[in-house]
């Protein structure tokens, strides 16, 4: 399985990369979002929801059993902007078998890095992969398949 972990705190952007992700994914293989973004994204894909609190503490165990009902070869995780980075790291990484690869991409805009620069040093420092809007995410997909 391979699990990929969306995080940002800007919550329009980050539901265009979570939507064109699940899209691209979805043309080649059944994929699964775990959403635990603010607001549900509510996007036409299978959907576990986990509301309220943020998947690196408050929700972990709730995450735990969302994985477990994940029965496809992808999932894809929106985690709250409320989520400290650090944190959700140990626990994807906690996630990682032989048979799962844990992927985080964290969506950072120029504006984020504006207005709030220790988060976006902190989503920067702790993810995979970095982009800026959605129009990043397409030389990220081939890597990720």
């Amino acid at each position: 399985m391979q699990l990929i972990a969306v995080t940002g705190m800007e919550y329009d952007a980050k539901r265009q990369v979570v939507s064109a992700l699940l899209d691209a994914i979805a043309e080649n293989a059944p994929v699964t979002l775990i959403d635990n973004a603010e607001q549900a994204l509510r996007l036409p894909h299978g959907t576990v929801r986990l509301p309220g609190g943020c998947a690196c503490c408050t929700l972990v165990s709730g995450l735990v059993d969302a994985m477990g009902l994940v029965d496809t070869p992808y999932a894809v995780i929106a985690v709250s902007g409320a989520a400290v980075p650090e944190a959700l790291a140990l626990v994807l990484n906690s996630f990682r078998r032989p048979d799962v690869s844990v992927h985080t991409l964290a969506l950072v805009t120029p504006a984020l890095w504006e207005r709030a620069p220790y988060p976006a040093s902190q989503l920067s420092l702790h993810a995979d992969h970095v982009i800026a809007s959605v129009e990043e995410l397409a030389p990220l997909l081939a890597e990720l398949r």
